[in-house]
């Protein structure tokens, strides 16, 4: 007698990493997200040097709101223009990659496909509670970074106070810096809302590239370069893909373009940890 199963067999009898899945949608561009704000960046910088000129000419001199205007605006018109450039031709490269592809799963077939996992909800539950850990340091690390210029912020502000104006500056001051944290808070924590949104998850990985659900890493687009891949022993097991990617850094008050550093963890199916250990010789570093 066969041991194969009935044609109407429910799939969830096999193994959950050999389900196959529907053609998917095109994966998220993470790039159009950053060029997006680096275009709103530009236009409240703008904002802010219009408002100083205006002021200098209204009153023939700059005020401490003016200067504060012109300090806003113009870092924020350094960072903007940076990011503008560089996100939007990464972004603009990796649109290129989804139009050549034709659909998301062209991306990831063939030799072009190293490993394909899916995760139960028992363990995807894992790796979130474990990233949770993970990123809760860092984001107190985030805020005792913001805590101590919103400290400097304040000191220059009362002793602007003795002036003249310094009211209107301490307000405006902890108005836009107020606007400052919760944006950073709020983008720190992005990448954990969209775990936790999920119940379960899917990772395709492939020497150009990792799909992380509808999170899109490429390791091939410009001023993006993969820097290490490691495996990690925990709970779950992960590798661990290190990248750095071109970014802007403000020196001295002055916005120079830089590679940050970045990582992103995808978890190891249970008994899929041997090819995850061989995949790491597929990768350079």
């Amino acid at each position: 007698m066969s041991n194969a199963l009935p044609y109407n067999q429910p799939s969830y009898v096999q193994p959950l990493s050999q389900v196959p899945t529907m053609p998917r949608a095109m994966p998220h561009n993470p790039m159009r997200k950053w060029t997006q704000i680096s275009k709103v960046t530009l236009i409240v910088a703008c904002a802010f040097l219009l408002l100083f000129l205006i002021m200098v000419v209204s009153h023939h001199a700059a005020n401490p709101v003016a200067i504060l205007a012109a300090v806003f605006g113009g870092c924020g018109l350094l960072f903007g223009i940076i990011g503008l450039f560089s996100y939007g031709k990464q972004a603009a490269t990796i649109d290129e990659m989804f139009k050549q592809a034709g659909n998301g799963d062209g991306m990831f077939t063939g030799g072009n496909l190293l490993a394909h996992w899916t995760y139960s909800p028992q363990e995807w539950s894992q790796f979130v509670q474990s990233e949770t850990a993970r990123n809760r340091s860092g984001n107190l690390a985030v805020l005792c970074i913001l805590g101590l210029v919103f400290l400097f912020i304040i000191v220059r502000a009362l002793l602007a106070a003795r002036s003249g104006g310094g009211a209107i500056v301490l307000l405006i001051s902890l108005v836009i810096f107020g606007g400052i944290m919760l944006f950073v808070w709020w983008f720190s924590n992005a990448e954990m809302r969209n775990l936790k949104a999920r119940t379960t998850g899917e990772a395709y990985i492939s020497p150009t590239g990792l799909l992380l659900n509808d999170r899109y890493y490429p390791w091939n687009a410009a001023g993006i370069r993969l820097k290490s891949v490691s495996y990690e022993q925990g709970n779950p097991n992960a590798l661990l893909f290190k990248y750095q990617q071109w970014g802007a850094q403000n020196v001295g008050g002055t916005a120079i373009p830089t590679r940050y550093e970045k990582s992103v963890r995808v978890p190891v199916p249970m008994g899929r940890e041997a090819e995850a250990q061989n995949l790491i010789t597929r990768f350079p570093g």
